[in-house]
C-alpha cells in the first residue's frame, strides 16, 4: 500500500533535519573543505542523490544550517531582552549563557561557518551578515538601556562593546577547531562572563 504525501512528510522532514545537523557537525570539524554531499551521505548512510531530494544545492544546506542555529539564538535573545522582567545585568548574564550554550550545541559550527562563508566566493553570505547585524542590534539595545539606567559605565562605546560581546568566544572556538579537541568548547564560563561584565559594570576611570 502506497503512503500518502501527508504520511511521508514527517519522515522527509526528519531526514532533512538530520542532514542539517550532520552538515553542521562536518563544518565544525572540517570546515567547508570537508563539506561535501559525499561526506554528509556517508555519515547518514544514504546516497548523494537522497540529499538533493531535500536541498537543491549545497548552498541551500549552508543557508539551512545558518538559519537553524542563528534563528534559535536570536529568538532566545529577543525573549530575554523584551519578554522577561530581569534586570539589565541579569539579562546580559543570561544572554551570555545562551551564547555559550548555542556554541556548544552547534559544536562551534556558526562562528566557523561565518568565517568560512565570509571568505568564500561560492556560498551566499547574506544569512550570516543578517544574523550578525541583528545580534549586534539586540545587544546594543540592551547596553544602551543599561547606560540610561546608570547600570553600565557611561564611557563605554556601545558599538565596540557589542562587537566585543559578539566576538568574545571567537578565538576560543578557532583554537578548539584547529586542535581538533573534543568535549566542551568553553572550559570556564564563569571567568569569561566575569571579565566582560566587570568591564561593563566597573566604575568609570
Amino acid at each position: 500500500m502506497h503512503k500518502t504525501a501527508e504520511e511521508k512528510t514527517p519522515q522527509r522532514e526528519s531526514t532533512k533535519d538530520k542532514i542539517i545537523e550532520i552538515a553542521a557537525e562536518i563544518i565544525a570539524q572540517e570546515g567547508l573543505r570537508g563539506f561535501t554531499a559525499k561526506n554528509i551521505a556517508a555519515r547518514l548512510n544514504i546516497t548523494d542523490a537522497a540529499i538533493f531530494k531535500h536541498f537543491k544545492t549545497m548552498d541551500d544546506i549552508v543557508q539551512a544550517v545558518v538559519r537553524k542555529y542563528t534563528n534559535e539564538c536570536l529568538v532566545s535573545i529577543r525573549t530575554i531582552i523584551f519578554g522577561s522582567n530581569l534586570s539589565v545585568r541579569e539579562k546580559i548574564d543570561k544572554i551570555m549563557d545562551t551564547h555559550i550554550d548555542m556554541l556548544e550545541k552547534s559544536k562551534g559550527a556558526i562562528p566557523i561557518l561565518c568565517f568560512e562563508v565570509s571568505r568564500s566566493n561560492i556560498y551566499d553570505n547574506k544569512a550570516v551578515l543578517n544574523f550578525l547585524e541583528n545580534y549586534l542590534d539586540l545587544v546594543s539595545i540592551l547596553l544602551h538601556r543599561g547606560i540610561e539606567e546608570g547600570i553600565i559605565r557611561k564611557d563605554i562605546d556601545i558599538e565596540e562593546a557589542a562587537f566585543t560581546f559578539l566576538g568574545l568566544l571567537q578565538s576560543r572556538v578557532f583554537i578548539w577547531f584547529l586542535k581538533g579537541e573534543g568535549g566542551n568548547i568553553v572550559k570556564d564560563k564563569k571567568t569569561i562572563k566575569l571579565l566582560f561584565e566587570e568591564g561593563l559594570f566597573g566604575a568609570s576611570p
